[in-house]
């Protein structure tokens, strides 16, 4: 599967956000978009790669493969009149979404709403109780060097640490496929 460019995940989680985002939300809301997406298939959704800043995790060169990017599609406009976690990118007009499904759609647009609820300073502050950001500050910034990269895989676990899956009894059907499976293990010793 061909991964989607930054701009319709982004234009999607726009839309879910009300049309507006600052961009320290923007850059949460996106990370948060491709842990879940890797989480539930096993791959990210926008294939872009985080750093490790004083704020959280923030798509690298993000003010070209995410802001011009979206200014030059004609999709979003960065305000950037306003300092700190503000800089709005605020939506001109909604894209024709091409490459990205409908599942895809409606999830960047979920996260957009999560991200919409809380203010920057709120989502740098639970980016920060994320592993993959402490691990890579602490290899980068943290150790007075250059940003370094998350690993998405040890960030997946703080959605996976709050999975519902994790603290419900699973269901008649999810019990049946567990039955099977073991019924399988135990066959092949």
């Amino acid at each position: 599967m061909t991964l989607p460019s930054m701009v319709e995940p982004a234009a999607a989680v726009l839309l879910g956000a009300g049309g507006s985002l600052p961009i320290t939300s923007l850059n949460k809301a996106l990370f948060y978009l491709d842990l879940s997406w890797l989480r539930d298939h096993g791959e990210t959704m926008t294939s872009a790669t985080y750093l490790a800043l004083p704020q959280g995790p923030v798509v690298a060169k993000y003010p070209t493969r995410l802001v011009a990017a979206l200014e030059e599609a004609s999709v979003a406009l960065q305000d950037d009149a306003e300092d700190g976690f503000a800089k709005p990118v605020c939506l001109t007009k909604e894209p024709a979404f091409v490459a990205l499904t409908e599942e895809q759609v409606d999830r960047a647009k979920q996260i957009g709403r999560w991200a919409a609820s809380k203010k920057a300073g709120e989502l740098s502050q639970y980016s920060h109780d994320n592993m993959g950001w402490q691990i890579a500050w602490a290899r980068g910034l943290g150790a007075k060097r250059p940003a370094q990269k998350l690993d998405l895989r040890i960030a997946m676990q703080q959605l996976l640490e709050r999975d519902p899956w994790l603290e419900e009894a699973p269901d008649a059907e999810l019990e049946a496929r567990l039955r099977a499976a073991d019924d399988e293990a135990g066959a092949a010793w």
